[in-house]
């Protein structure tokens, strides 16, 4: 089964982005994240042309959330969860 074409980010939304940032501001920035992986606790992803991806960690509701970030060197389509572990 081939892998979905991915179009990564630019760079310069990137540097927009901010740990403060709600899931939904983040998606009015990046657009719909590319790839999401997970049941009740998801980890949304954003790839970006510098061959890095954001994994944002995230559970519950939008009032009372964990979320936590994590930028990591990726190319697009090719993240695995064990890259946070």
């Amino acid at each position: 089964m081939p892998t979905k074409f991915i179009t990564p980010l630019s760079i310069d939304l990137k540097k927009k982005v901010s740990e403060e940032m709600t899931l939904s501001e983040l998606e009015q920035l990046l657009g719909p994240n590319h790839e999401v992986y997970g049941s009740g606790v998801s980890y949304f992803l954003w790839y970006f042309d510098d061959t890095t991806c954001l994994a944002l960690f995230y559970t519950g509701s939008q009032h009372d959330a964990e979320k936590k970030f994590f930028w990591l060197p990726c190319e697009a389509g090719k993240f695995k969860i064990n890259m946070i572990k």
